[in-house]
């Protein structure tokens, strides 16, 4: 089991790291994580056994492009295998994660 990108919003609920933190328990490989975060705090040193170098991570915030940000993270990815957790995504940044993917694709 292998998973290329995985693709998550995360912030101070545990939830939001709960997905990958099971599987990576569960043996998937993950190579990158691009990490989404609503706040001006990082919270990827939540995701435990994956390394810095393997987390990308935007920030979302009014001084910065969200949508420039993930097409510059997924454009290495695009038809490979993506995993998205969706539980903690906004639902306006899913539908543009989607509509990239699918586009670039």
């Amino acid at each position: 089991n292998e998973i290329e990108c995985f693709i998550c919003a995360l912030h101070d609920d545990d939830r939001s790291v709960e997905g990958i933190n099971n599987l990576i328990k569960s043996n998937v490989s993950i190579k990158k994580v691009i990490v989404i975060s609503y706040e001006d705090y990082s919270f990827k040193h939540k995701i435990t056994g994956i390394s810095e170098e393997n987390l990308i991570e935007i920030i979302v915030d009014r001084s910065k492009d969200f949508n420039s940000q993930f097409k510059k993270a997924i454009t290495a990815y695009v038809g490979k295998h993506i995993a998205i957790d969706i539980s903690c995504i906004r639902i306006p940044d899913f539908f543009y994660i989607f509509k990239q993917i699918t586009k670039l694709s």
